[in-house]
């Protein structure tokens, strides 16, 4: 009777088994500036293709989320404000 060998990869199979784009870790200083970072990528995922939001939250969140006035929730900016300052960059 035949006993296959155990299955082994390689790294260089594992790399190439990898068929979604990686994306780096968010460096953050804070657990505020992480929660609004976070918030931006979140408000960005819902009009934006994954690549594009990803490369935008950080930006949106410095311009826009930590510009709004006091009291303003993000959560209450429209699809118009998201994408005029999209639009605008």
């Amino acid at each position: 009777m035949h006993t296959p060998a155990p299955h082994t990869t390689t790294s260089a199979h594992r790399s190439d088994c990898n068929h979604y784009p990686t994306t780096p870790p968010l460096q953050l200083r804070d657990s505020h500036q992480d929660s609004n970072t976070l918030l931006a990528l979140a408000l960005l995922l819902d009009f934006l293709p994954h690549e594009r939001a990803h490369q935008l939250h950080q930006r949106f969140a410095s311009e826009v989320l930590y510009q709004l006035p006091q009291g303003r929730s993000p959560l209450f900016l429209s699809r118009h404000d998201i994408m005029s300052w999209v639009n605008a960059i």
